[in-house]
Formats: C-alpha cells, sequence, structure tokens
C-alpha cells in the first residue's frame, strides 16, 4: 500500500509540472493573442456577446492580463513542486484551477487541459481532507479524478470501436502517416503490413479493459498505468503535444489511490 499523502504529494508534484509547462506555452505564444492580430481579443470578443463588452473581461484578456495570469499559474505550479504538503496547498490548487479556467475561456481547451483541471479539483478535495482529517474528502477526490480517468479511458476505447476506421486500422494509419502529425518513424510503423490494425485494437481493448486494472495489485496497475503513460508520450512526441502526457500522468496517483480503496473494500488485498 502506497500512503495517501505520498499519492496526493505525486498528485499535486506532477498537476505543478503541467501549470510550469502550461504557463510557459502561453508566453511563448503570448504573440498571437495581442490586439490586432489574428486571435486578438479585439476581434475575439465580437463573438463573446455581453461578455465581450465587458471593460473588466477586456483588461483581463489584454496581453498584459493574459501575461500576468500565465505567470501566476507558472508561480503557483513552482510552488506546488516544491513545497511539502500543508495548509496552503488547497489555496494553491484553488488559484490554479481558478487560472486554468481562465485562460481555457480565452482559448478552447483541449483534452489534456480538461484533465488537468479535473486533476486540481480533485487534488483539491483531497489536500483538504488531509488537512482537516476528513476521509470522505480524500475518497470524493480520488473518486473525481480516478473515476473520471477510467471513464475516459473507457469512452475512448468505447467510442472507437464503434468506427469502422478505427477498426480496420485507417483511422491510426491517417493520422500517423499524414504530413502534419506524423514522422518518418509513425509512418513507417503504422504502413507495415497488419501494423496499423495491431496498434488501433491494443489501443482500443487497453482503453476499455482499463477499469479491470484498478483491481490488480498496487505494483500491476503500476505497469498498466506505465504502458499508457508510454502511449501517451509517444503520440506527444509525434505529434509535438507538450503537456498533453504530464496532464494524463498526474491523474494516475489518485488512479492508483481508487485501486487500493477498491481492493481493500472487495476483500483482495
Amino acid at each position: 500500500m502506497i500512503p495517501t499523502e505520498t499519492l496526493v504529494r505525486a498528485t499535486c508534484a506532477l498537476f505543478g509540472v503541467w501549470g510550469l509547462l502550461h504557463a510557459a506555452q502561453w508566453l511563448a505564444d503570448l504573440p498571437r493573442w495581442r490586439v490586432g492580430s489574428a486571435i486578438g481579443w479585439d476581434l475575439q470578443r465580437l463573438r463573446k456577446g455581453i461578455k465581450g463588452r465587458s471593460a473588466l473581461v477586456a483588461v483581463l484578456y489584454g496581453e498584459r492580463g493574459m501575461a500576468l495570469l500565465a505567470v501566476l499559474l507558472g508561480l503557483v505550479g513552482l510552488a506546488l513542486v516544491a513545497l511539502p504538503l500543508g495548509p496552503v496547498t488547497p489555496l494553491l490548487l484553488a488559484v490554479a484551477l481558478v487560472v486554468a479556467l481562465l485562460l481555457g475561456q480565452r482559448s478552447i481547451p483541449d483534452g489534456a487541459d480538461k484533465m488537468a483541471m479535473i486533476v486540481a479539483g480533485g487534488g483539491l478535495l483531497q489536500t483538504l481532507g488531509l488537512a482537516l482529517n476528513n476521509a470522505t474528502l480524500v475518497l470524493a477526490g480520488a473518486l473525481w479524478t480516478g473515476g473520471q480517468l477510467t471513464i475516459a479511458y473507457f469512452a475512448a476505447g468505447a467510442s472507437k470501436v464503434i468506427l469502422a476506421d478505427w477498426r480496420s486500422g485507417a483511422a491510426p494509419r491517417a493520422a500517423l502517416g499524414s504530413y502534419m502529425w506524423g514522422n518518418r518513424l509513425s509512418a513507417w510503423g503504422v504502413n507495415l503490413p497488419g501494423g496499423a490494425f495491431a496498434l488501433a485494437w491494443t489501443v482500443m481493448l487497453l482503453e476499455m479493459l482499463f477499469p479491470l486494472a484498478l483491481l490488480l495489485p498496487t505494483p500491476w496497475l503500476g505497469v498498466v498505468l506505465g504502458c499508457f503513460f508510454l502511449f501517451h508520450a509517444a503520440i506527444a512526441l509525434v505529434m509535438g503535444l507538450s503537456t498533453y502526457p504530464i496532464a494524463f500522468l498526474a491523474a494516475y496517483p489518485s488512479a492508483i489511490w481508487l485501486g487500493q480503496w477498491l481492493r481493500a473494500a472487495s476483500g483482495l488485498g
């Protein structure tokens, strides 16, 4: 059994790494959001309705406002990485969650961003539970993060298996062999005889069977999660998705906690 404090600390630290990377990404992309650019607030506000006419929102989503939000997220991320668990940890997670949500309103959050926000919410509940010595809050946080990770994996696999292009292997071949998303190695792999078909079914089966992995002993659950992380890292490397694997990795400690809780509750160990 891995202690609860160790797993929650890992959640906070990994989410902090995501916050640092996400903040750096926003700062690097800041010129794209300037007034006069194609996605500047002076143009984007036209499609935001009443919200677009708010002076406060205009300041918040101006160049300086967005820079301050990104810097704040980076500082909070650094604190979550460096500081041990304590009374200030829930506050740091709450600030990070609010800032990430505000930045997400400026763009369209991808799956990794949404998973990171789920991790922040679950981590907030867990750290509050530890601070207040409330086991119910710790369980609620683990269910929030680990449960949604489990649902996300299963739903991803189930949604793929009903698509003919995934069952045949055409979808991964088209994505990983394309000029935009692929590279030479991935294109070579998916164009081997049966390569794309084997990859597609491996991914779909692993995703749909992931809920059962929570019943495995912790070392074996760790192996399964390690395989998923390697898959995410490979996709991120091929497609250039910098924060994608870290967002999912930050959810894994909660999945481990949830697996340990399920095994104990079912008498498996």
